[in-house]
């Protein structure tokens, strides 16, 4: 049983859209979260699955070089509703000031900004893997944990904020200051990389 489990789970790995496949897992993990209790075990298992989809599919595009603008844009996709209903799992029990809120929605504003300046000059859809895009997408990941064992809750929001704001702040400018679009920039202050206009 386990050796025929082993070859299914090695033949949707080696086909040539894997990666894709554990993409749309990640948007059915994703939907499992509504019905489970904020911050239970079931909550933390299905959120730990959908986090491990995405550093899983992006493996595999670069393993086997099976990267395509529909997955690209899949990927986005998959993220943008993960982290739309972890907000909405996670958010009610945060007790935010009023000025936390505003702050995330001007986080969220620039975002969206930045999706819009790539639909407007680039013709897609895409997010930018800078590493404070990363960075922040790890802390983002992490913070469940954080709030489950930590009585810190309000310090923990700031840094995650602040890393937020200045992850969003430097992928508007980069796509605001390129002439040609690389999903791969690694940030302000690296060498080489997309044309500046």
């Amino acid at each position: 049983c386990l050796s025929e489990f082993g070859y299914h789970i090695g033949w949707v790995m080696n086909m040539k859209h894997g990666a894709n496949v554990i993409t749309v897992l990640r948007i059915l993990l994703s939907f499992c979260l509504l019905p489970a209790e904020s911050f239970s075990y079931v909550f933390l298992a299905l959120y730990t699955a959908a986090g491990l989809t995405d550093i899983l599919d992006g493996y595999l595009a670069r393993r086997y070089q099976i990267s395509s603008s529909f997955g690209a844009r899949l990927d986005t996709m998959a993220d943008g509703i993960f982290m739309v209903i972890v907000c909405l799992k996670i958010i009610p029990f945060l007790q935010l000031s009023l000025f936390f809120i505003i702050w995330i929605w001007l986080i969220l504003l620039i975002r969206m900004a930045s999706l819009m300046l790539v639909r407007i000059k680039f013709h897609t859809f895409a997010i930018l893997h800078t590493y404070a895009n990363k960075g922040t997408g790890i802390l983002l990941f992490l913070y469940p944990f954080m709030l489950t064992y930590s009585h810190h809750s309000e310090w923990l929001a700031v840094g995650l904020v602040l890393a937020a704001t200045y992850s969003a702040f430097e992928e508007f400018w980069i796509l605001l200051h390129s002439s040609e679009l690389d999903v791969d920039a690694a940030g302000l202050y690296r060498r080489g990389g997309s044309k500046q206009e």
